[in-house]
């Protein structure tokens, strides 16, 4: 999973400036912390909560391939989750990462 090449979209009016900014902190620290020894199920994790948290509900058939269909999985089971919730999750599993 290449967290470097996540896009990063225009902010959404209703998270508010110190929610972004501490989200976008977290994803430094995911970045600093993750490892390849990092558990799969977490990097699914931070996966899952970073597209809902940037795009929202996940939408379109499972692909096929095993690896993005994991990471498909980890997104749609945040479906219907507010983009501000899903960026407290991630700010939040960013603290628990181990590094």
């Amino acid at each position: 999973m290449n967290f470097n090449q996540m896009n990063h979209p225009p902010m959404d009016p209703a998270v508010n400036i110190q929610l972004q900014e501490e989200f976008e902190k977290a994803q430094e620290e995911v970045m600093t912390k993750l490892r390849d020894t990092t558990p799969e199920h977490v990097k699914l994790q931070v996966y899952g909560f970073y597209k809902q948290a940037q795009i929202g509900d996940c939408n379109g058939p499972v692909p096929a391939n095993q690896r993005e269909a994991d990471k498909y999985q980890a997104w749609i089971q945040h479906r219907g989750m507010p983009k501000v919730q899903a960026m407290q999750a991630y700010c939040k599993l960013a603290k628990e990462i181990q590094g």
